[in-house]
């Protein structure tokens, strides 16, 4: 059932709720096992997850908020956003929207797979008008024949490119991965310019 969305994050929540236990580990070490235990498989194929409803990540969301729980030893009532804050987690929608524009910036920067890339168009490179997104390096949205288009990996990505900041698009100097990542972390753990990006991807 690799195709049915609702059986892969019901899949997933039943293994990762296996895995949240309780153990007597220091907060440090505890927090490195639910990493890579827990978290690892909520952010595996990310640009897929994120195409996925509302309803399905919430469910995600609410494992995530119970592992924070048990790193930090809190109970049910505690403040999940207090809890992401301490542990320098983002949400499961702010953590799926990252990891999918990061490999979007990598498919822009290393011009592959061919398949994808060869359906992006630098606004500047479509026409002489010297707009805000043209300058930026903004990238032309193609025109969605049906809604199902519109939950497309090419059509999400491009859509919250462009709502990026100008200086998170440049491409004289092309910033790295490293550089990008950051970009997008501050963006979100600050809300700096972010509701509007986090709106149009779900």
């Amino acid at each position: 059932q690799v195709g049915n969305f609702s059986y892969n994050v019901s899949r997933c929540c039943c293994y990762t709720a296996r895995s949240v236990f309780n153990v007597y580990i220091q907060c440090a070490t505890l927090k490195l096992v639910v990493q890579s235990l827990v978290l690892g498989h909520l952010y595996y194929c990310s640009c897929l997850l994120s195409a996925g409803s509302q309803s399905k990540l919430d469910k995600l969301q609410t494992l995530q908020n119970r592992a924070a729980r048990l790193v930090l030893d809190e109970k049910y009532n505690c403040n999940t956003t207090t809890m992401h804050q301490r542990l320098d987690w983002l949400s499961v929608k702010g953590r799926l929207y990252k990891n999918t524009l990061v490999m979007f910036n990598k498919i822009l920067a290393a011009e592959q797979p061919v398949a994808i890339y060869n359906r992006l168009q630098r606004i500047d490179s479509s026409h002489g008008h010297s707009t805000r997104l043209a300058t930026g390096g903004g990238l032309r949205l193609p025109k969605p024949k049906t809604s199902a288009m519109t939950r497309t990996f090419t059509y999400r990505c491009t859509k919250s490119y462009n709502t990026l900041q100008q200086h998170a698009r440049t491409t004289t100097p092309a910033l790295s991965t490293t550089q990008f990542k950051n970009i997008i972390n501050d963006m979100i753990k600050y809300k700096i310019d972010t509701n509007k990006p986090l709106k149009h991807w779900w």
